[in-house]
């Protein structure tokens, strides 16, 4: 929004100055030509244009990420089983021993 306020504001001050200091009688030579702020313009509603499209592009990448994550779980069934068994499991080989420590702090 403050990126709308701020180009809004800055054409606004172009156009003002060229109004400002356009010449007032016919043969008049023009202190600031009326493409200077055409050219701000242009620039502002560039700059407004090429930012919205960057942010709706890195959104859609962000989502293809995270659509993309749950099937890439679904692909290696066996390593999400694996990773998931050795987060829930309480039970623990040491020394091929089974010790059963944090079974009974739940």
């Amino acid at each position: 929004m403050m990126l709308w306020i701020l180009g809004s504001m800055t054409a606004a001050l172009a156009w003002g100055v060229w109004y400002i200091l356009r010449p007032t009688h016919a043969g008049a030579p023009e202190l600031v030509a009326i493409a200077a702020p055409t050219a701000v313009t242009a620039f502002v509603i560039f700059v407004i244009v090429g930012v919205f499209v960057f942010r709706r592009i890195r959104a859609a990448r962000a989502l293809e990420r995270a659509c993309a994550r749950p099937v890439e779980e679904q692909a290696s069934p066996r390593e999400a089983r694996a990773s998931r068994r050795s987060r829930s499991s309480s039970a623990r080989a040491v020394d091929g021993r089974v010790t059963w420590s944090g079974f009974f702090r739940r």
